[in-house]
Formats: C-alpha cells, sequence, structure tokens
C-alpha cells in the first residue's frame, strides 16, 4: 500500500454487496468489512464505499464468479414481484425501483450500512455511492444472453424487409 500512496492514491472504493450484509431479512453483519477498512485506514487511505443491490454477479472474495446475485437470495425468494424483466420478460435479480416495496428494502440497506460504517468508521469513510442498476445491455452481454435473434432466417428476413443488414 506504501507505494500506492507514493503516486498519489489517496482513496480506496469498495463494493459492500447487498447479500453480504443483511445475512436474512432485518439481520445485518458488517464484520467482513472492519477489518479491510480498519487497515485501509491505518495505511493512511479514506475509503469509498459502493452499497450495492444492483443485481449483479457475486464474485466470491477469492475472484471467483458464482451464480448468486449481490441481491440476497432471501430477498428474490420472497419478492419476486419487486423485481425487473429482461428483454424477453423473464424475471432477472435486478431490483424493479418503481415497486415501493423494492425502494422500501433498499432504503433499509443504505440507511443501515451507512449509519453503520460512518459510526464504526468514522473519517475514514470518505463518501457512498449507491450501486443501484445496471444497463441490461452490459449486464446481458457478460453472462452470454443475447435479446435478439441473429439466426440465418431473421438475418434473411431483416434484409428482405429493410433492404439492409440487421444491425449488431
Amino acid at each position: 500500500t506504501k507505494s500506492l500512496r507514493a503516486v498519489g492514491i489517496n482513496y480506496v472504493t469498495m463494493a459492500v454487496p447487498w447479500t453480504d450484509v443483511e445475512v436474512s431479512e432485518g439481520v445485518f453483519r458488517y464484520d467482513k468489512f472492519d477489518a479491510q477498512i480498519d487497515k485501509l485506514a491505518r495505511d493512511g487511505f479514506g475509503v469509498i464505499l459502493m452499497l450495492d443491490f444492483g443485481g449483479r454477479q457475486y464474485f466470491e472474495d477469492s475472484g471467483a464468479l458464482t451464480q448468486r446475485s449481490v441481491v440476497p437470495a432471501w430477498y428474490l425468494a420472497s419478492q419476486l414481484q419487486t423485481l425487473s424483466r429482461d428483454f424477453s420478460g423473464n424475471l432477472t435479480p435486478q431490483v424493479q425501483l418503481t415497486n415501493p416495496t423494492a425502494r422500501r428494502y433498499t432504503s433499509r440497506f443504505v440507511e443501515n450500512a451507512s449509519r453503520y460504517f460512518k459510526q464504526r468508521h468514522g473519517s475514514a469513510i470518505f463518501a457512498f455511492a449507491i450501486g443501484m442498476q445496471e444497463e441490461f445491455e452490459i449486464k446481458f452481454g457478460q453472462t452470454g444472453y443475447t435479446w435478439r435473434d441473429y439466426s440465418p432466417e431473421s438475418l434473411a428476413a431483416f434484409r428482405k424487409q429493410f433492404n439492409a443488414e440487421m444491425p449488431i
């Protein structure tokens, strides 16, 4: 970390996935992050915490990609009516923020987490960022989902109808 400070890096951004914090409905745990933030503060870094409920796929601490989402499994199981739909109309782990119930749960996470981290870590916390939504085109592109049919038949039908190649 000294080499980072030597080149002028003063702040570190850390993701705080909702699933790691609200381990079951209404039960909040922060111990996973405390030691990391304490070390960064001792080394002279300010910390920017991204409170993430954006629906992206979850990475283990080892860096391994999982089939889980940053949205807690208990929420996904109990709040289907508050989830977004992909281009095909299928439910996704993306929270639908136009739904009042979804806003209530995500607000509770943000308020609880920001209060805890500010009280526990004080001036080490420089700022909070909220990870609330991802662009579907990016998310589905990363997971191999394609929302447009690029089959030879579809390409031919497009060419016939518009006298042009289908944009890709």
